[in-house]
C-alpha cells in the first residue's frame, strides 16, 4: 500500500512508541479519514469489472490460492487474470509466498463501504443483515446478485427461509454465511426442498442448522 503507508507514516511521525501501538490498533479496526480517502481513490479509479473482482476477493476469496480464485471466477464473464494483475499493480492485493491472494483488512472495509453506497437494486453482493432477511424470507431480490455474505450473529431474530428464496437469483454464484458470536442463538429454519441455482460455485455455511 504505497499511498496508504505514506499517509500512515505521516500520521505516526514524531509519535512515541506507545502512541504508535495505539494508533496502529485503531487503524486496524477503523478507517481514519485520511487513510480512507487514499485507499478509496485506488478503488474508485478501477474499471467497473475490476471493482467487482476487488469486492469478490474482499468478501469471499481473501487468503485463497491464486489458482482457486481464477477457477471460481472463470465463468463470471470477467477478465480475472487481467483484473488480478491490475489489483496487484495498484497494491490493492498482494500475493503471498504460498501463492495466496491477500487483501488488507482496511481495504476490505473500503469494499464494505463501497457496497453501502451503491443503490440497493443494483448491488451484486448483498451484505446488509436487513436486506438478507428480506431476501431469505420474502424473495425480494435483484436478478443481478452474484453473492450473499452475512454474519448471522447480527440478525436480531430467527428466520424462516423461503424454499424459493434463491430461485429469483439466476446469477447467484457465492454464498458465505458465518457466525462471529457464539453467545447468540439466532436460528435459520431451512426447508428441505430449498432451491439452489445451478450457477452456484461456492457454498460456505458455518453452523448449518
Amino acid at each position: 500500500l504505497p499511498l496508504g503507508l505514506r499517509v500512515m507514516g505521516s500520521t505516526l511521525r514524531g509519535k512515541r512508541e506507545d502512541d504508535w501501538e495505539s494508533l496502529l490498533h485503531r487503524l486496524e479496526n477503523s478507517l481514519d479519514r485520511k487513510i480512507k480517502g487514499v485507499l478509496r481513490v485506488g478503488y474508485d479509479n478501477l474499471h467497473k469489472d475490476d471493482q467487482l473482482i476487488f469486492l469478490l476477493i474482499a468478501f469471499f476469496f481473501n487468503y485463497e490460492d491464486d489458482d482457486y480464485v481464477m477457477a471460481m471466477l472463470s465463468e463470471s464473464n470477467l477478465d480475472v487474470r487481467f483484473g488480478l494483475k491490475t489489483l496487484a499493480y495498484k497494491s490493492l492485493i498482494q500475493k503471498s509466498t504460498e501463492g495466496k491472494i491477500v487483501m488488507h483488512k482496511l481495504l476490505q472495509q473500503v469494499g464494505k463501504e463501497a457496497i453501502q453506497l451503491q443503490e440497493p437494486t443494483k448491488r451484486q453482493i448483498i451484505t446488509d443483515a436487513q436486506d438478507i432477511c428480506d431476501v431469505l424470507e420474502n424473495d425480494s431480490v435483484s436478478r443481478s446478485v452474484m453473492g450473499i455474505t452475512f454474519d448471522i450473529s447480527k440478525i436480531p431474530h430467527s428466520i424462516c427461509i423461503s424454499a424459493k428464496a434463491l430461485k429469483r437469483m439466476p446469477n447467484l454464484r457465492f454464498i458465505n454465511i458465518y457466525k462471529t458470536r457464539r453467545d447468540t442463538n439466532v436460528r435459520l429454519h431451512v426447508p428441505e426442498d430449498i432451491y439452489f441455482p445451478p450457477s452456484l460455485r461456492l457454498l460456505r455455511w458455518e453452523v448449518y442448522p
